[in-house]
């Protein structure tokens, strides 16, 4: 599994000096990346599946949602991530209603920083174990030109390669037509390094993909080599015909795939339906300085980071969260599924 970092925790605690110890023990003794939040529906807000862990405290706030509400639904929409639970009542009846709650681990206030960092590390360690005997993901993103990818969803790959999931972008063109293709080969590379993703860069002629033959045994080739669990294709609602080539070559060349999901071009169309939404808040970041990588475009209104921005939020709204990218679902069969 590729390496994951500083340990990710989020923090819920509405007494700001209790807050503050937690974090600073979780900092300096555990190395960890923290992330704050003074009661549970602000905590609720930013977990996420990259989580290493959460803790929070049982008695927030009396008139909204408390740390057992807060593990439950955690552990409910993120079952690998960890809760920890912080409580002043010492009761062996507190610990048991926490674990039952979905917390992993249980400790009582006042809580020894040495005790905290040692149980916070137990708990990253086991996730990460659990991910790394897990078989990763494998993700392939196929696109027309350097950048397609990165523009509809870069963020979403980078969340994948932070997950220890393998991601391999498939682009099909030079890109000619924009650019000197060395330079924007170059620049490819770079972007995929960034998101985390291996980079295999085909030479189709720009504006002029098939949606047959060369395009389909490309595709093909590709998909049987990796086996992908998850497949990202340009949409059907765009106006530029490579796009339009490249989704329709890559549903026959991926018609084995368990997932096939397909992403926003700035050229989709208002026909442009989208039904899922991953939420991108933690990796946005990573977006835009993919994008930067490519420089021979940035003169391109679409690669402007404003609007990249505002584009992810607006879609966020649809998914309860800061920031997403949305995606036409044309093919979803679970990997248990799976013959």
């Amino acid at each position: 599994m590729a390496d994951l970092g500083a340990p990710r925790v989020l923090v819920v605690e509405d007494d700001a000096d209790m807050r503050r110890l937690v974090v600073d023990v979780l900092r300096h003794l555990l190395g960890a990346d923290v992330v704050e939040a003074p009661d549970a529906e602000t905590g609720l807000a930013q977990a996420r599946a990259d989580l290493d862990l959460v803790v929070t405290d049982i008695d927030l706030d009396p008139q909204g949602m408390n740390g057992l509400a807060l593990a439950a639904e955690v552990t409910a929409r993120h079952p690998l991530v960890p809760v920890l639970v912080l409580s002043g009542h010492t009761s062996f009846d507190n610990a048991v209603t926490a674990l039952r709650s979905g917390a992993a681990e249980f400790l009582a206030k006042p809580v020894d920083p040495r005790r905290l960092a040692e149980v916070a590390r137990t708990l990253v360690d086991r996730r990460r174990a659990a991910l790394a005997a897990a078989a990763p993901l494998k993700v392939l993103a196929i696109s027309a030109h350097p950048d397609d990818a990165e523009l509809g969803v870069g963020a979403t790959l980078a969340q994948h390669g932070r997950s220890g999931h393998l991601v391999t972008m498939l682009v099909l063109s030079g890109g000619e037509v924009g650019g000197v293709p060395t330079a924007r080969a170059a620049e490819a590379a770079a972007a995929a390094h960034v998101l985390g993703a291996t980079l295999v860069h085909e030479n189709l002629p720009d504006t002029a993909i098939s949606d047959g033959q060369p395009t389909v045994g490309v595709i093909e080739t590709v998909v049987k080599e990796l086996e992908p669990d998850v497949v990202y294709l340009h949409a059907a609602e765009d106006t530029h015909q490579d796009h339009r080539a490249v989704h329709r070559a890559g549903l026959v060349a991926s018609r084995g795939v368990p997932t096939v999901l397909c992403f926003q071009s700035p050229s989709a169309t208002v026909d442009y339906r989208p039904g899922r939404f991953a939420d991108v808040t933690a990796t946005i970041d990573l977006k835009l300085e993919a994008l930067r990588c490519h420089e021979t475009q940035s003169h391109a209104r679409y690669m402007d980071p404003e609007l990249v921005l505002a584009t992810a939020r607006y879609w966020g709204r649809f998914a309860g969260t800061r920031y997403a990218e949305p995606l036409v679902v044309t093919r979803d069969v679970a990997r248990a599924a799976r013959s």
